[in-house]
């Protein structure tokens, strides 16, 4: 590898968070629950298995927090990301996002099912098959 190489390895760079008002309140409500939450269970750091690893997220969640509170992350930020595909799948499994989506679905396969025009009579059929 080329120190070239190397340097752009580490290279960081900032990234503008460009999320609705919306979009950013609900990120931001739910990293900051978590982050509270994971800083609570600071005080059972012995108890944890791996816990520079725990350390190392409560401090992803950190960075996401601020990154959403001044509209920039700093990226490449490898745990922030492992961090972020974790709380994903968990907000998934408790919003019961899979049941969430098969019923959306299917009622919109039902509602696009009562748009259907009447079914073409066998006359005008034939005039537009031949």
């Amino acid at each position: 590898m080329t120190p070239t190489d190397h340097a752009r390895r580490r290279a960081t760079y900032p990234v503008t968070v460009d999320l609705t008002e919306n979009q950013l309140a609900i990120v931001s409500d739910e990293i900051g629950a978590t982050l509270n939450g994971l800083a609570q269970d600071l005080a059972h750091l012995d108890r944890k298995p791996d816990p520079q690893g725990f350390i190392s997220e409560v401090a992803a969640y950190a960075r996401l927090q601020a990154g959403l509170a001044t509209r920039t992350l700093i990226l490449p930020d490898r745990m922030a990301r492992k961090a972020l595909r974790r709380l994903c799948g968990e907000l998934d499994d408790r919003n019961e996002y899979e049941q969430v989506v098969a019923e959306h679905e299917a009622f919109q396969a039902l509602g696009r099912l009562l748009r259907t025009g009447p079914p073409a009579s066998r006359s005008s059929r034939r005039r537009l098959e031949g």
